[in-house]
């Protein structure tokens, strides 16, 4: 049996490892040197980087990690690239700079694999929803703690007469001291994941083809991996698309929100997925089912993007991202423990790596979707055209979740 206290020092590990790449967030979009309209779509590859390299890495990492039958290397390896990623954007901010390192980021986020299936390892299969549920929610404490920082170290630089005699020396955009302490928050995660503690796991030295063969034999796990993950790219195609991606520019183009404002927006959804990530997998879950909260997540996350074009000050704007976070936060978890639930432990990380990639490409294509809209159309009219993803995203809840609860 794993100790409580074990436990909990893997969900601070989890809780650094979101922070460090979530301090800069808000201010990537709209950052200095690729705040041109000539660039607009680049912004939207800067910030899709992230999800391709996701992408790309989850199954690799996952797939390895069982046949090797470790997890904490792999976090180890998360958290060091992490810290890597951060520290080469506040050293190299050039358009090619962020792309580069904002890609890195990816490769650490591709980590959370293993992050998730040590965790949901602490416990019995069937409370494997109920952990991940948990987990889930210190991950979004991690990211809005991340924000909430960052917001609050901008608006002090801002703010202060002898911090801006320095600035004005070395003039840099101030948003750029959150890549800085993004790094900082990297290296507590670092420190801390050199004790966590795994449980051991079979060594499997199968060769891939028999990896795959034996994933896809598993007719009704299988099914459910493939179902869960395309509602999941949808799910992430409208989170960076919105919140995480040209909300914040819409709030500076449209709003002429101030840096701090900026910040408040992607910290204010972030809160509202930790409260529904905690609800959503046992009270609302258990009321009105999967189904049932999947869907009502999706048509809130839908009633954002129809909303936002019409949104004219700062309040209104605040309470919508309360509206979208909280529908993120009801269906994401859950989407993510019915990927590996009918899994064999042997085969968790594998499946959390598939599923987990999957749903890069979501991150990928949104902002790059919605960059190329934005720089035809502008911004109000690629909203209402994403808009269009959730409306598709609530039709396919309603058939997958349907299936899957048979």
């Amino acid at each position: 049996m794993i100790s409580k206290s074990k436990k909990n020092l893997l969900l601070f590990v989890t809780f650094f490892f979101w922070f460090a790449m979530y301090v800069y967030v808000p201010f990537l979009s709209d950052y200095e040197s690729i705040n041109k309209p000539e660039l607009l779509a680049f912004a939207g590859i800067i910030l899709g980087s992230y999800g391709f390299t996701q992408m790309c890495f989850r199954i690799p990492i996952g797939i390895f990690s069982d046949r090797i039958g470790k997890r904490k290397s792999f976090i180890i390896f998360g958290t060091v690239i992490g810290g890597l990623s951060a520290l080469g954007m506040f050293l190299f901010d050039t358009p090619i700079g962020l792309l580069i390192f904002r890609g890195l980021s990816g490769v650490s986020a591709a980590c959370w694999v293993p992050i998730s299936v040590l965790y949901s390892s602490y416990f019995d299969k069937n409370d494997v929803t109920k952990a991940l549920g948990t987990a889930s929610a210190v991950c979004f404490s991690g990211q809005v703690s991340g924000t909430l920082f960052g917001t609050i170290l901008v608006r002090l630089i801002d703010s202060s007469k002898e911090i801006e005699v320095i600035i004005e020396k070395s003039p840099v955009p101030i948003e750029k001291y959150t890549f800085l302490a993004a790094a900082f928050g990297g290296l507590i995660g670092i420190i801390l994941s050199l004790f966590i503690e795994e449980k051991p796991v079979e060594r499997k030295n199968n060769s891939l083809k028999t990896i795959f063969i034996n994933i896809i034999s598993d007719k009704k796990a299988f099914l459910t991996l493939i179902s869960v993950s395309l509602l999941a790219i949808l799910g992430q195609i409208l989170l960076f698309a919105g919140p995480y991606g040209f909300t914040p520019k819409y709030a500076s183009e449209i709003l002429f929100a101030t840096p701090f404002q900026k910040g408040m927006i992607t910290t204010a959804s972030i809160i509202s997925q930790v409260f529904a990530a905690r609800i959503g997998s046992t009270i609302f879950v258990k009321k009105f089912g999967i189904k049932n909260a999947c869907l009502t997540g999706f048509f809130l996350n839908t009633i954002y993007f129809i909303i936002m074009p019409f949104v004219g000050n700062m309040f209104v704007l605040y309470f919508i991202q309360i509206v979208f976070g909280f529908g993120y936060g009801l269906f994401f978890p859950l989407l993510m423990s019915l990927a590996v639930k009918d899994s064999s432990e042997d085969k968790r990380a594998t499946f959390m790596g598939v599923f987990q990639s999957v749903y890069g490409l979501g991150m990928f294509v949104g902002p790059a979707i919605i960059g190329v809209l934005c720089s035809n159309f502008g911004l109000k009219t690629g909203f209402f055209m994403i808009a269009v993803l959730g409306v598709l995203a609530m039709i396919l809840s309603g058939l997958f979740i349907k299936n899957v609860e048979k």
